[in-house]
């Protein structure tokens, strides 16, 4: 992707920016995409798709909004006269996973889940048929495989991040807290401004805007899209047992996202995740509470332990 974003982007001075997305399924990202490309002209920059093959080229500033990958900012600015930096968009890792689980899975949506045998773990059947603590095991802990390492340069993986997600990173060593503070580190950057989904119908159009084309005339939260959203999530209501399985499988990516918004929001206190407070399904009777007892000292046992002090990292991801 990177010789095609060269090919598509033309800055025409240094003040000229390229700003890359790092999406992750489920936080937004489709409203993400269709909102920046109908402001774009208006907002003093352009968008560049490289999914979309017919795509024009872009000079001066510009948002890539499909293809990017960590690492690639490092080669744009050796061959251009531009800058180069990215966002993303980050949700509550549990509550991103049941409505990954939802959407891809139980209703089949965009069908890449539920084809034989595109992606899936080594045991579990192809979607739909598959529970979300299978789904929760085999596509586990995807920001901080994500934001651990650079995929343009230490891609240890035959099929690049996306790819990889797809089959379920099974082509990955396991992580260490190391990864978790490695994602830290990239994502606490200057150069990478991470979006909450629940603030994109707030501040988050603002913040956005600013960190493309600076304090002026703001646009982006004028005509906000909304896309594939799960209007109707009731019908998914874990038990507390595979609530707390999920968590154990996500355990690094749960601190992560602890580490992360306490950075966000230093001082304030996290609200209770909704599918917590919306269960239907509740955990009663002895064996429940035994199982739910294991999780939870699972949990902890196998909790990374990492912290927000470190400041160096072995690459320069951004």
């Amino acid at each position: 992707s990177y010789h095609v974003t060269m090919d598509r982007w033309l800055p025409a001075s240094p003040s000229d920016v390229l700003t890359i997305y790092i999406p992750q399924d489920k936080t937004g990202s489709t409203s993400v995409r269709r909102t920046l490309k109908a402001q774009a002209g208006a907002g003093g920059y352009c968008v560049i798709d490289l999914h979309d093959s017919g795509g024009r080229s872009c000079s001066g500033s510009a948002v890539l909004v499909n293809g990017g990958h960590l690492g690639t900012c490092e080669d744009v600015e050796k061959q251009s006269v531009g800058h180069c930096q990215y966002f993303t968009t980050v949700r509550e890792p549990i509550a991103r996973l049941l409505s990954e689980f939802s959407y891809f899975c139980l209703k089949c949506s965009e069908r890449k889940f539920c084809v034989a045998p595109l992606a899936r773990s080594r045991s579990a059947p192809t979607c739909p048929n598959v529970t979300f603590t299978q789904w929760a095991a085999a596509y586990a802990n995807q920001y901080t495989r994500q934001f651990s390492r650079d995929w343009r340069r230490q891609n240890r993986s035959t099929y690049g991040y996306y790819g990889s997600y797809l089959h379920g990173f099974r082509d990955l060593p396991p992580l260490t807290a190391e990864d978790v503070q490695r994602a830290f580190i990239t994502l606490t950057s200057p150069y990478l401004l991470v979006l909450e989904a629940e603030e994109l119908s707030a501040t988050g159009w603002d913040r956005l805007d600013g960190f493309l084309r600076g304090p002026r005339n703001r646009s982006l939260k004028v005509a906000a899209v909304v896309a594939n959203v799960n209007h109707d999530p009731s019908h998914l209501a874990p038990s507390a047992p595979q609530l707390a399985h999920a968590t154990v499988s996500n355990a690094f990516d749960v601190q992560l996202y602890e580490l992360l918004w306490s950075r966000l929001h230093p001082g304030a206190s996290k609200p209770r995740p909704a599918y917590q407070s919306h269960r239907t399904s509740p955990c009663t009777g002895a064996s429940c509470r035994v199982n739910k007892t294991v999780a939870q000292d699972e949990v902890e046992d196998r909790r990374p332990h990492v912290t927000a002090s470190a400041t160096t990292v072995p690459y320069r991801a951004v």
